[in-house]
């Protein structure tokens, strides 16, 4: 579970810098013309600016997973340890 916790957060964090990169690209094909990033929207067709925004979003999404993926283990613990309390205690204080 770890490891695969560590390998989609690698690939989500690669995704995301990929998706960063392509807008950094984007950029610098127009950077004479550009002064903010508006301009920089209505410069470039909306699939190629939409595919750059996916592609920053899946990365994030896959990054998240993959960072809940690889603390599954504590948190599962962490949980199961609190149940386990507040269960103990209700038994106690149950007459």
């Amino acid at each position: 579970m770890r490891l695969m916790g560590m390998m989609l957060l690698g690939a989500g964090l690669l995704l995301v810098g990929l998706g960063g990169f392509e807008k950094v690209l984007i950029y610098a094909a127009h950077a004479q013309n550009i002064n903010d990033v508006h301009t920089l929207k209505d410069l470039t067709p909306d699939y190629i600016w939409n595919i750059t925004n996916i592609t920053l979003v899946g990365g994030i999404v896959i990054a998240v997973l993959g960072l809940f993926l690889f603390l599954y283990r504590r948190i599962a613990s962490d949980i199961q340890q609190q149940n386990q309390e507040f269960e103990d205690r209700i038994r106690r204080d149950q007459p």
